[in-house]
């Protein structure tokens, strides 16, 4: 596993368990043991890496849908993951 994939897998771990805005990039340094200028490098911000992992879930809701044969341009499914993703960003508080 490369440092990037560290440090989304430790994001992920930390954010499900604190919650965003009690997560720092120290946490998530620590979890995926390296420095937390690595963290910066790839993401820039910790905001940037929760919306990076929100990408991922939306990739991974869309592959679902694929192999569970419902249509990708079902406009319910596309509708509801992107409503789902919408509400969890306006839902965190960026601090």
């Amino acid at each position: 596993m490369n440092s990037k994939d560290r440090i989304l897998q430790a994001a992920e771990d930390m954010f499900y368990q604190k919650g965003y805005p009690l997560t720092t990039i120290r946490d998530i340094a620590a979890k995926a043991k390296m420095n937390s200028a690595v963290i910066n490098y790839h993401f820039g911000s910790k905001e940037n890496l929760y919306l990076t992992i929100l990408k991922k879930m939306e990739k991974a809701l869309n592959s679902v849908c694929i192999k569970s044969d419902i249509p990708e341009n079902d406009l319910f499914v596309k509708n509801f993951i992107k409503n789902s993703l919408n509400l969890l960003k306006q839902k965190t508080p960026w601090t």
